[in-house]
């Protein structure tokens, strides 16, 4: 019998057969089947991967330690064997570390609790091996396997093969509510994905017209005021008016009494409004509760007001829905063709602007857009406008905050943070203006512009200091920059054109970024780490996405999502979630960044996993590239200027 001290890296050569079991055993974390048959058909792999005939997994619950599952071995020729020889799986819980018995014949130290006893059964065994299953310290049961034939050892790589693989069968037991939960949602979002591509090919063949309804939808009316607009144009005498109206109270409707008496509201809305209003105009459903009312006179005489009003005067008398009478106003926001210049879409969003404001007042109102309405609109576009000018005028920078060695405690390297100078508005973070960016396509460029500053400042840091080997400074991409054809031309451009060395520049992607156009990606990234680049993944654990599939693509370190590490000291849970993060990134040959830290405790937990980056504001807030020089030397006395 021979004790091994337990050893949580895995020191073989990661051969085939060896990265394919470790991928799918970190495939529990998310799983697509039952995990009793996954882990079933784990253990099947691993039998064939060891060379065993038999494995077994039991849950350590108490007291107990019910079978999990099993392979070459069926549960009912199992369970006196487990009965005769609990004292194997009671000196691994002892112990805490493996247990291995080459002979159990022929060994006579252990043969009163080893050696089959007569008549227990046909299954019987001549080498064992056995492992605890550990979850952030906790041991959560144990993995055996078994030689049934021909007595055999296992070396010091079979051993920590059986870690890696009983540390993911312990995870995914000790998460399994967790897991089940994901199951849920997986199953849930797989059926709204069918029930969406229905939707769509219906869609597709009634996109003109409204189900409920039977009414134009906005596609079709945008057609007809792009009809009447051109008609304005042309014809002197010829007006038109929009008008979008939307009852009161429609969603609380929906929400108390349900989406059939929503339903039957717009019903009822329907059949009133076609019963006032001209022949000739056009009325459309716009939205869930919002209709629209094109109206077309050769002089916009005192008739389209007329209309107007009927239509508010159909909802005087109370609505009678599903047996209750209840009295519903209605908002009309107006816009005249004597303002509509711009687009058939923009028409509408200035009569809906109308509508917003008719909102407030009290009762049925109807109200003519006026310029100064469509504030919010215009803020949008003018804040795009000064994003443009600002790319120009160099109001983006950057700051950079620290990525500390848990061993040395030294400045490791440091995150790039975008900041913008706005000239009215103050300092402004990504927050404040990345999605107007992105809505605008400005996205990738202002990603161009924070690596080059980037690479810069870097480039400037290796000239004046003796920075340690493995300085690096981390990037954040974009899904969008992803997306870009010739990204990894663009990235490696920059470097080249900077003259920083690649192997300290770092990008931080995101699962989401990677999990699509798998295939190009791989490409992109492939070409990227060959020329030196650190290629890292960003917020981890937020995505649910399997380390199995990640592990195919080239990254050599992870960060922990700030919200697990953030919650460290007072979340159980998350404390497990990232010591099980950083076990399983560590057998896949993944360095760990834990950001989000705030507390002395959190740093000590982190560093005690053997995690080794540490990022938080209990080390340093993002600071300017001037206070991150002055960190460099704080954190580094024996740093000094070349």
């Amino acid at each position: 019998m021979n004790e091994r001290p337990p050893q949580r890296t895995l020191s073989r050569p990661a051969d085939a057969e060896s990265v394919a079991l470790l991928a799918r055993a970190t495939r529990l974390l998310t799983p697509i089947a039952p995990l009793e048959d996954q882990i079933t058909r784990l253990l099947d792999r691993l039998c064939g991967v060891l060379g065993a005939d038999a494995a077994v997994v039991r849950e350590l619950q108490g007291s107990k330690m019910p079978l999990v599952a099993c392979s070459g071995v069926d549960e009912h020729s199992l369970a006196p064997v487990l009965q005769a020889h609990a004292g194997l799986p009671a000196r691994i819980l002892a112990t805490r570390r493996p247990l291995v018995v080459a002979d159990c014949m022929a060994d006579p130290r252990i043969e009163r609790i080893t050696r089959p006893p007569d008549g227990h059964g046909s299954f019987s065994f001549v080498s064992y091996a056995g492992v605890p299953m550990i979850v952030a310290g906790e041991v959560v049961g144990i993995l055996a396997t078994y030689a049934t034939r021909h007595p055999r050892d296992y070396s010091e790589a079979d051993l920590n093969l059986l870690r890696s693989v009983g540390d993911a069968i312990g995870m995914a037991l000790a998460h399994r509510g967790l897991l089940r939960e994901i199951v849920a949602r997986d199953r849930q979002l797989q059926s709204i994905a069918t029930e969406r591509s229905l939707l769509e090919k219906r869609l597709v063949a009634e996109v003109l017209h409204d189900e409920l309804t039977g009414l134009p939808t906005r596609p079709l009316l945008l057609e007809h005021i792009e009809h009447a607009i051109a008609k304005a144009r042309t014809h002197e005498d010829f007006r038109f008016t929009l008008a979008v109206m939307r009852p009161g109270r429609h969603p609380v409707i929906v929400d108390t009494m349900g989406p059939r008496a929503g339903d039957d509201l717009i019903l009822a809305m329907r059949e009133r409004l076609e019963a006032v209003v001209p022949e000739d105009a056009i009325m459309a459903r716009i939205g869930p509760d919002q209709f629209a009312l094109l109206l077309e006179s050769p002089a916009m005489g005192a008739e389209v007001e007329q209309a107007i009003e009927w239509a508010r005067g159909a909802f005087v008398r109370p609505f009678d829905i599903q047996g209750r009478s209840m009295c519903l106003p209605l908002h009309i926001g107006i816009v005249r063709s004597t303002i509509a210049d711009g687009s058939p879409d923009e028409l509408v969003q200035k009569a809906e602007a109308a509508q917003h404001r008719a909102l407030r007042e009290s009762g049925s109102a109807w109200i003519l857009y006026r310029p100064e309405m469509h504030h919010a609109e215009r803020e949008l576009i003018e804040m795009q406008a000064d994003i443009r000018r600002g790319m120009e005028a160099r109001e983006f920078f950057l700051y950079y905050q620290p990525i500390v060695s848990s061993t040395t405690l030294r400045i490791a390297g440091f995150e790039v943070l975008l900041r913008w100078n706005h000239p009215v508005r103050g300092l402004l973070e990504p927050d404040d203006f990345l999605c107007m960016a992105e809505s605008a396509g400005y996205v990738r460029e202002l990603g161009a512009t924070v690596l080059k500053l980037a690479c810069l400042q870097t480039a400037a840091w290796l000239d004046t200091y003796s920075l340690p080997e493995d300085f690096f400074v981390s990037v954040n991409v974009s899904p969008l920059q992803m997306s870009a054809p010739e990204f990894e031309r663009q990235i490696l451009d920059i470097i080249a054109e900077t003259g920083v060395p690649p192997k300290r520049m770092k990008l931080e992607i995101t699962e989401s970024a990677v999990l699509t156009e798998v295939e190009r990606t791989r490409a992109a990234l492939d070409l990227l780490a060959r020329r030196g680049i650190g290629l890292c993944i960003d917020d981890f654990g937020k995505g649910f996405s399997s380390l199995g599939r990640l592990h195919q693509l080239p990254f050599s370190s992870l960060k922990i999502d700030r919200s697990f590490v953030g919650a460290v000291g007072h979340d159980e849970s998350a404390a497990k979630i990232v010591a099980a993060i950083a076990s399983l990134a560590g057998n896949l040959g993944l360095s760990v960044i834990a950001e989000g830290i705030e507390s002395p405790t959190q740093a000590g937990f982190v560093a005690d996993l053997g995690i080794q980056y540490l990022q938080g504001f209990f080390f340093s807030r993002p600071v300017t590239p001037e206070r991150a020089e002055q960190l460099l030397v704080d954190f580094d006395c024996s740093l000094h200027p070349t």
